[in-house]
């Protein structure tokens, strides 16, 4: 699967590597999560497998299969190709159509939920949602990251939230 969006394409190969061609030639993209992607990504149901493009944001997704159990795919890894930054969520998504016009984008759940993206602050109903990063590289541990707060999008008293941080030495 692949997509494309100002004259830039991005896919991922069978052999698990991140590809973007921009008029030139194809090219590696570095992706520092594409371990946890591939450790992810239940091959079996390759077939599965769902591009997006969110120019609003300057965004490619792919959408993975990532449990075994679920034939539908319930994982996304989204590509930034302006700040060249990735992230990995867990919302669901079977088709993606990017609007005209830079409008905003239109996708279906596996549920066959029609849903229009970016409009609103939340989602409906209860769901569990994370995010996660590459990890942060300090100088090979001769300096120290403080993380002084976290800025939430949500209202107080919308339930529960948990942060979890890993390190490692």
């Amino acid at each position: 699967a692949w997509a494309e969006t100002v004259g830039i394409a991005v896919w991922l190969t069978p052999q698990g590597e991140f590809f973007l061609y921009d008029g030139s030639a194809p090219r590696s993209i570095r992706c520092p999560i594409r371990r946890r992607v591939l450790d992810t990504f239940v091959q079996a149901q390759s077939y599965a497998v769902c591009c997006g493009v969110n120019p609003l944001y300057s965004e490619f997704m792919l959408w993975i299969p990532g449990d075994p159990q679920d034939p539908e795919v319930n994982v996304v890894c989204t590509y930034n190709y302006k700040d060249d930054t990735w992230s990995l969520g867990d919302w669901a998504r079977t088709t993606w159509v990017r609007a005209a016009n830079n409008d905003r984008p239109f996708a279906v759940d596996p549920e066959g939920t029609l849903w229009r993206h970016e409009e609103g602050t939340n989602r409906p109903g209860t769901s569990e949602a994370f995010l996660q990063s590459a990890p942060f590289d300090i100088d090979d541990g001769n300096n120290v990251m403080r993380i002084k707060r976290f800025v939430i999008d949500r209202m107080a008293g919308e339930g529960d939230l948990n942060a979890v941080l890993r390190t490692q030495r």
